[in-house]
């Protein structure tokens, strides 16, 4: 099983930390080591521009990993 961190301790993999990704629907994602900014989207009115790190597990190239934002 993958090491996990939740809620207040969550950061994101080495990978994604203090990064750029570029996404083919969104366009450019920001990571620190527990935000990522890019991916917007509306809910009860309101618009959600920045995402928090919940849950991650440890990510590698061959078994992935698992990010949750709130």
């Amino acid at each position: 099983m993958s090491k996990m961190s939740e809620n207040a301790d969550c950061t994101f993999p080495s990978q994604f930390q203090n990064s750029t990704y570029e996404d083919s629907y969104k366009g450019t994602l920001t990571f620190t080591t527990n935000t990522m900014t890019g991916w917007q989207m509306v809910a009860y009115g309101n618009t959600v521009t920045r995402w928090q790190c919940h849950i991650a597990t440890s990510y590698d190239v061959s078994n992935g990993g698992l990010l949750v934002f709130k």
